[in-house]
Protein backbone atom coordinates (compact mmCIF):
# COMPACT_ATOMS: atom_id res chain seq x y z
CA UNK A 1 0.00 0.00 0.00
CA UNK A 2 1.46 3.44 -1.02
CA UNK A 3 1.31 5.81 1.95
CA UNK A 4 1.58 10.05 1.19
CA UNK A 5 4.21 10.74 3.05
CA UNK A 6 2.99 13.92 3.33
CA UNK A 7 -0.21 13.18 4.79
CA UNK A 8 1.95 11.10 7.81
CA UNK A 9 4.11 14.17 8.17
CA UNK A 10 0.58 16.80 9.00
CA UNK A 11 -0.97 14.27 10.95
CA UNK A 12 1.96 13.76 13.33
CA UNK A 13 2.27 17.27 13.02
CA UNK A 14 -1.00 17.50 14.01
CA UNK A 15 -0.90 14.82 17.24
CA UNK A 16 2.03 17.61 18.55
CA UNK A 17 -0.21 20.37 18.01
CA UNK A 18 -3.04 19.25 19.95
CA UNK A 19 -0.76 18.10 22.63
CA UNK A 20 0.83 21.59 23.35
CA UNK A 21 -2.63 22.76 23.11
CA UNK A 22 -4.20 20.56 25.57
CA UNK A 23 -0.84 19.89 27.74
CA UNK A 24 -0.78 22.09 31.42
CA UNK A 25 2.68 19.96 32.55
CA UNK A 26 4.00 23.42 31.85
CA UNK A 27 1.73 25.32 34.11
CA UNK A 28 1.10 22.71 37.45
CA UNK A 29 4.94 22.50 37.59
CA UNK A 30 8.19 23.46 36.52
CA UNK A 31 9.49 21.84 33.66
CA UNK A 32 13.02 20.96 32.94
CA UNK A 33 14.56 20.37 30.02
CA UNK A 34 16.46 16.91 29.98
CA UNK A 35 20.51 17.07 29.92
CA UNK A 36 22.43 14.12 30.19
CA UNK A 37 25.16 15.08 32.70
CA UNK A 38 22.53 16.49 35.00
CA UNK A 39 19.77 14.11 34.65
CA UNK A 40 21.07 10.83 33.32
CA UNK A 41 21.08 8.82 36.25
CA UNK A 42 17.06 9.40 36.70
CA UNK A 43 14.29 7.27 35.87
CA UNK A 44 11.58 7.99 33.68
CA UNK A 45 8.24 7.23 32.54
CA UNK A 46 6.21 6.80 29.55
CA UNK A 47 2.77 8.47 29.19
CA UNK A 48 1.28 7.78 25.82
CA UNK A 49 -0.11 4.84 23.95
CA UNK A 50 0.55 2.06 20.93
CA UNK A 51 -1.95 1.27 18.80
CA UNK A 52 -2.63 -0.34 15.16
CA UNK A 53 -2.95 2.63 12.54
CA UNK A 54 -4.46 1.95 9.43
CA UNK A 55 -2.06 2.88 6.58
CA UNK A 56 -5.60 3.58 4.15
CA UNK A 57 -5.77 6.70 6.57
CA UNK A 58 -2.82 8.30 4.57
CA UNK A 59 -3.35 6.72 0.93
CA UNK A 60 -7.36 7.19 0.54
CA UNK A 61 -8.03 10.83 -0.31
CA UNK A 62 -10.31 12.67 2.16
CA UNK A 63 -9.39 10.66 4.46
CA UNK A 64 -9.85 12.74 7.93
CA UNK A 65 -7.58 11.78 10.93
CA UNK A 66 -8.00 15.03 13.10
CA UNK A 67 -10.15 12.97 15.30
CA UNK A 68 -7.25 11.00 16.09
CA UNK A 69 -4.98 14.13 16.65
CA UNK A 70 -7.23 15.29 19.51
CA UNK A 71 -7.90 12.24 20.95
CA UNK A 72 -3.29 11.78 21.45
CA UNK A 73 -3.58 15.45 22.64
CA UNK A 74 -6.41 14.96 25.14
CA UNK A 75 -4.63 11.07 26.18
CA UNK A 76 -1.74 12.38 26.81
CA UNK A 77 -2.69 15.80 29.20
CA UNK A 78 -4.84 13.35 30.91
CA UNK A 79 -1.90 10.85 31.43
CA UNK A 80 0.39 13.82 32.66
CA UNK A 81 -1.81 15.50 35.15
CA UNK A 82 -2.87 12.41 36.99
CA UNK A 83 1.10 11.48 36.51
CA UNK A 84 1.38 14.52 39.09
CA UNK A 85 -1.84 14.27 41.20
CA UNK A 86 -0.53 10.42 41.48
CA UNK A 87 2.36 11.75 43.42
CA UNK A 88 0.62 14.20 45.37
CA UNK A 89 -1.45 12.12 46.68
CA UNK A 90 0.74 9.28 47.31
CA UNK A 91 3.22 12.03 49.43
CA UNK A 92 0.06 12.70 51.41
CA UNK A 93 -0.58 9.47 52.35
CA UNK A 94 3.09 8.75 52.92
CA UNK A 95 3.34 12.10 55.22
CA UNK A 96 5.17 13.73 53.30
CA UNK A 97 3.24 17.06 52.31
CA UNK A 98 0.03 17.99 54.00
CA UNK A 99 -3.35 16.05 53.57
CA UNK A 100 -5.81 18.35 54.82
CA UNK A 101 -9.54 16.95 55.62
CA UNK A 102 -12.55 19.20 55.52
CA UNK A 103 -15.67 18.18 57.32
CA UNK A 104 -17.55 20.38 54.13
CA UNK A 105 -17.21 20.73 50.96
CA UNK A 106 -17.67 24.02 49.97
CA UNK A 107 -15.80 27.09 49.24
CA UNK A 108 -14.74 28.64 52.95
CA UNK A 109 -13.46 25.57 53.73
CA UNK A 110 -10.89 25.16 50.46
CA UNK A 111 -10.51 29.14 50.88
CA UNK A 112 -9.47 28.38 55.16
CA UNK A 113 -6.42 26.07 53.23
CA UNK A 114 -5.75 28.12 50.69
CA UNK A 115 -4.81 31.20 53.05
CA UNK A 116 -1.43 31.77 53.74
CA UNK A 117 -0.62 29.60 50.80
CA UNK A 118 1.43 29.94 47.75
CA UNK A 119 -0.61 27.65 45.88
CA UNK A 120 -1.44 28.16 42.46
CA UNK A 121 -3.67 25.76 41.28
CA UNK A 122 -6.41 23.41 42.58
CA UNK A 123 -8.18 20.16 41.35
CA UNK A 124 -11.78 19.67 42.44
CA UNK A 125 -13.76 16.77 42.01
CA UNK A 126 -17.03 16.78 40.18
CA UNK A 127 -19.28 15.51 42.34
CA UNK A 128 -22.81 16.08 43.31
CA UNK A 129 -23.91 16.44 47.24
CA UNK A 130 -27.77 16.63 48.27
CA UNK A 131 -29.76 18.10 45.34
CA UNK A 132 -26.87 20.92 44.53
CA UNK A 133 -24.46 20.25 42.23
CA UNK A 134 -21.17 20.83 44.53
CA UNK A 135 -19.60 23.34 42.55
CA UNK A 136 -22.21 25.91 42.51
CA UNK A 137 -21.32 27.91 45.30
CA UNK A 138 -17.82 28.15 43.57
CA UNK A 139 -19.52 29.68 40.75
CA UNK A 140 -21.48 32.50 43.27
CA UNK A 141 -18.75 33.25 44.69
CA UNK A 142 -17.41 36.70 44.15
CA UNK A 143 -13.71 35.80 44.52
CA UNK A 144 -14.01 33.66 41.07
CA UNK A 145 -13.56 34.89 37.69
CA UNK A 146 -13.32 33.68 34.40
CA UNK A 147 -11.16 34.81 31.70
CA UNK A 148 -9.76 32.76 28.70
CA UNK A 149 -12.23 30.08 29.08
CA UNK A 150 -10.58 29.08 32.79
CA UNK A 151 -11.70 29.64 36.09
CA UNK A 152 -9.93 31.41 38.80
CA UNK A 153 -9.61 32.11 42.76
CA UNK A 154 -8.61 35.70 43.22
CA UNK A 155 -6.17 36.36 45.55
CA UNK A 156 -3.95 39.27 46.58
CA UNK A 157 -1.12 37.36 47.12
CA UNK A 158 -1.88 35.24 44.00
CA UNK A 159 -4.60 34.05 42.25
CA UNK A 160 -5.56 30.26 41.91
CA UNK A 161 -6.04 28.31 39.13
CA UNK A 162 -8.99 25.47 39.59
CA UNK A 163 -8.85 22.44 37.26
CA UNK A 164 -12.49 20.31 37.91
CA UNK A 165 -12.19 16.54 37.44
CA UNK A 166 -14.36 14.62 36.40
CA UNK A 167 -16.47 12.34 38.09
CA UNK A 168 -15.22 8.88 36.60
CA UNK A 169 -11.23 10.04 37.75
CA UNK A 170 -9.02 7.25 39.56
CA UNK A 171 -8.86 9.56 42.47
CA UNK A 172 -12.73 9.83 42.72
CA UNK A 173 -15.12 12.22 44.61
CA UNK A 174 -13.63 12.62 47.76
CA UNK A 175 -9.99 14.11 47.04
CA UNK A 176 -9.22 17.56 46.07
CA UNK A 177 -5.70 18.46 45.55
CA UNK A 178 -3.69 22.02 45.76
CA UNK A 179 0.09 22.77 43.93
CA UNK A 180 2.08 25.49 43.47
CA UNK A 181 4.08 25.06 40.13
CA UNK A 182 7.34 26.57 41.34
CA UNK A 183 7.88 23.78 43.96
CA UNK A 184 7.26 20.52 41.89
CA UNK A 185 10.15 19.68 39.51
CA UNK A 186 9.49 17.53 36.44
CA UNK A 187 12.66 16.58 33.85
CA UNK A 188 11.05 15.87 30.19
CA UNK A 189 13.25 14.54 27.71
CA UNK A 190 12.44 15.42 24.01
CA UNK A 191 12.79 13.02 21.10
CA UNK A 192 16.09 13.41 19.96
CA UNK A 193 17.41 12.62 23.79
CA UNK A 194 15.99 9.24 23.87
CA UNK A 195 16.19 6.06 22.53
CA UNK A 196 14.45 3.98 19.81
CA UNK A 197 11.56 2.46 21.79
CA UNK A 198 12.26 -1.43 22.41
CA UNK A 199 10.76 -4.06 20.41
CA UNK A 200 9.61 -1.80 17.56
CA UNK A 201 10.44 -2.17 13.66
CA UNK A 202 10.89 1.52 12.93
CA UNK A 203 10.69 3.10 9.55
CA UNK A 204 13.78 4.70 8.75
CA UNK A 205 12.07 7.51 6.43
CA UNK A 206 9.73 8.70 9.34
CA UNK A 207 12.34 8.55 12.28
CA UNK A 208 13.00 12.25 12.26
CA UNK A 209 9.10 13.46 12.43
CA UNK A 210 9.08 15.38 15.75
CA UNK A 211 12.60 14.98 16.51
CA UNK A 212 12.76 18.38 18.55
CA UNK A 213 9.31 17.95 20.01
CA UNK A 214 8.34 16.59 23.60
CA UNK A 215 5.81 14.33 22.18
CA UNK A 216 7.91 11.53 20.82
CA UNK A 217 5.79 9.86 17.30
CA UNK A 218 7.09 7.12 16.09
CA UNK A 219 5.66 4.51 13.34
CA UNK A 220 6.90 1.04 12.79
CA UNK A 221 6.48 -2.12 10.59
CA UNK A 222 3.39 -3.79 11.93
CA UNK A 223 4.50 -7.37 11.74
CA UNK A 224 1.45 -8.88 12.10
CA UNK A 225 -0.62 -6.74 10.07
CA UNK A 226 1.19 -5.27 6.57
CA UNK A 227 -1.70 -2.74 6.11
CA UNK A 228 -1.51 -1.47 9.50
CA UNK A 229 1.40 0.79 11.26
CA UNK A 230 2.53 -0.15 14.51
CA UNK A 231 2.24 3.71 16.23
CA UNK A 232 3.44 4.96 18.98
CA UNK A 233 2.90 8.39 20.54
CA UNK A 234 4.52 9.38 24.52
CA UNK A 235 6.62 11.60 26.65
CA UNK A 236 8.80 10.75 28.84
CA UNK A 237 8.74 12.51 32.42
CA UNK A 238 11.32 12.41 35.99
CA UNK A 239 9.05 11.11 38.92
CA UNK A 240 7.76 14.54 39.83
CA UNK A 241 10.20 16.27 42.99
CA UNK A 242 7.80 18.10 45.12
CA UNK A 243 8.95 20.42 48.50
CA UNK A 244 7.60 19.96 51.36
CA UNK A 245 4.90 22.70 50.76
CA UNK A 246 4.54 22.70 47.69
CA UNK A 247 1.51 20.59 47.31
CA UNK A 248 -1.52 19.52 49.39
CA UNK A 249 -4.15 16.59 49.38
CA UNK A 250 -7.61 17.35 50.57
CA UNK A 251 -9.98 14.97 51.88
CA UNK A 252 -13.88 15.63 50.96
CA UNK A 253 -16.37 13.59 53.73
CA UNK A 254 -18.69 11.26 51.59
CA UNK A 255 -22.13 12.99 51.12
CA UNK A 256 -24.91 10.55 53.00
Amino acid sequence: MTVDYADLREFAEGCIESYQENSILSEICTVVEYDEQSHGEKDYLGIGKRINLPKRFFSDAGTITVGIESDVGRAVFKGERNYILREVRNQAINGQIEDYTVEEFNYESLSQILEGTAFTHIFLPLRKDADETALDWLHQSSDVYFTGGKMYIDRTIGDVRVHILPSDSEFGTNRAFALDSDSIRVVQKKKKRTDDPKGMELIDEYRDIGVDENLMIYFGEHTESPDEFDFLYRVLLSKPEIQPSGAAAIHIPVSD
